[in-house]
């Protein structure tokens, strides 16, 4: 068997053509998954009971199920059972698929960032009577975001990694 340098060759030429569809499919799952995670964690840091059993059985269940099943019951399964999702397109399904999917991820990444903060500068806020929304745009949010960023990177390069699975729904895109 003999390697073909030519057809390497030719295959490196048509990838920057896949580059783009790559980077809108991440970016636009990465800020659903921003959105979604947020609101998640919101539901997971409230008081109420069933709030807090919702996020935790959304992260559960996206977190475990392969991305690959996820998928392919957006893009086959939900058209079966909604007839106004029969026209959705593979590129939709892909970007939706992949932000609930990382939503899960990012939840817990901002959960553990709030957390994080330390307890003693929100009495002191409290003690100043600040108001809980100023307390936490101005007090928490700050410290929170530059502690979940690391991890909210890495989670946008398991994004990138995982638009491969595009291909299956038969959305060609740069690792297809």
């Amino acid at each position: 068997m003999k390697f073909d340098w030519h057809y390497l060759f030719r295959l490196f030429t048509q990838l920057p053509a896949y580059v783009p569809i790559t980077r809108m499919m991440a970016v636009l799952s990465m800020i659903l998954a921003i959105f979604i995670g947020g609101f998640l964690t919101s539901l997971q840091l409230s008081p109420v009971a069933p709030f807090r059993g919702f996020a935790h059985l959304y992260i559960s269940l996206f977190r475990g199920m392969p991305t690959l099943v996820q998928l392919f019951i957006i893009f086959y399964g939900l058209p079966q059972i909604f007839p106004a999702l029969r026209g959705l397109s593979a590129f939709a399904a892909v970007v939706f698929g992949l932000g609930f999917k990382q939503a899960s991820y990012l939840a817990e990444i901002f959960r553990a960032a709030v957390n994080s903060v330390d307890k003693g500068q929100i009495e002191a806020g409290q003690s100043l009577n600040i108001s809980r929304s100023k307390l936490f745009l101005n007090v928490v949010l700050p410290q929170a975001t530059i502690n979940a960023l690391p991890a909210t990177g890495n989670t946008f390069v398991s994004l990138v990694k995982e638009t491969s699975l595009a291909f299956t729904l038969g959305l060609t895109e740069l690792f297809g």
